[in-house]
């Protein structure tokens, strides 16, 4: 199928590894509604829901399995691109609606058996899934399920070149960063997105720092940083780690002035002292959905 698409888009579909996993999952719960049904005849009896479906080749995917399939979709460009394809390629079946996901609202509850929610970002920060998902849920089935599935977010300490929020991903964020990983990674979050889940997140992470000696490099590397990698459950049996399109790592930085400390002077021993020690802990906060302007990370 020929798909037309917006420039940032085109990048999306570009991503193989991203549509594999999608479509591994579409094509596992298709097997299970046929494992289900022991009248074939009844096989495409289903309705699903894709939230944010942009070019609509998740609706593609999903369409071969399902007798409708609504598509949302905020950004009236790409929707007239979508029609466009669909249009071409003589598939009758899905729905779009220029509309934002957030606000959205259907006359009936629980009609739904499938959501397709791709508005992924890595920890779920800078896009909107968290809060297109609390407010469109009620309208699934109760034995409805969701894909992606939820997401595991691992935490490592780092020392880190730049001083600012930025991705590990050459292709589409610029330059590989240079960090150097001072410690064991830890799974400070897991996300099932059938649960009502509180945008507003905040956890302690404590880190072991893996240079036992305090080796000469160490002590000039300290730690300043979280690198933040985000892996994707789409189902059960299927997870994706960062593809170019889909959760490349975050770096942030981290706030090392505390109440412990000369906030005047961050050469200061306290603070070397305690950068030096075995075990570290830090304090993160976000808002999913808020934008990477709402993290914060703070040395306790």
């Amino acid at each position: 199928m020929k798909f037309y698409t917006t420039p940032y888009h085109s990048n999306l579909i570009k991503d193989n590894d991203r549509l594999s996993a999608f479509y591994e999952g579409i094509l596992e719960f298709s097997n299970e509604i046929s494992s289900e049904d022991s009248n074939k005849s009844s096989y495409k009896t289903k309705i699903a829901l894709d939230i944010g479906s942009g070019s609509g080749v998740l609706s593609y995917f999903v369409s071969n399995y399902f007798d409708n399939i609504i598509a949302i979709e905020i950004d009236n460009k790409i929707i007239d691109c979508a029609k466009k394809s669909f249009k071409e390629a003589e598939i009758d079946n899905v729905t779009f609606i220029s509309g934002d996901a957030t606000t959205y609202s259907f006359e009936k509850e629980n009609f739904i058996d499938l959501i397709i929610c791709e508005i992924l970002d890595t920890a779920l920060i800078d896009e909107e899934e968290i809060i297109v998902l609390n407010n469109l849920r009620k309208y699934l089935k109760v034995d409805g399920k969701i894909i992606p599935k939820g997401i595991i977010n691992i935490a490592e300490p780092v020392f880190m070149e730049k001083d600012y929020i930025h991705y590990e991903d050459e292709e589409y964020h610029g330059k590989k960063p240079n960090y150097e990983v001072l410690g064991n990674s830890v799974k400070f979050a897991e996300f099932d997105f059938l649960d009502n889940i509180n945008p507003e997140f905040k956890t302690t992470i404590d880190f072991n720092l893996n240079k036992s000696n305090l080796d000469d490099n160490f002590k000039k590397n300290k730690i300043n940083g979280l690198k933040i990698t985000t892996f994707t459950k789409i189902t059960d049996n299927i997870i994706c780690g960062p593809t170019p399109m889909l959760n490349p790592p975050l770096f942030i930085p981290i706030d090392l002035k505390t109440d412990n400390f000369d906030t005047n002077n961050l050469n200061s021993p306290n603070i070397n002292n305690d950068l030096n020690k075995k075990n570290v802990s830090v304090r993160l906060e976000y808002i999913m959905g808020g934008g990477i302007e709402t993290i914060k990370a703070n040395l306790i």
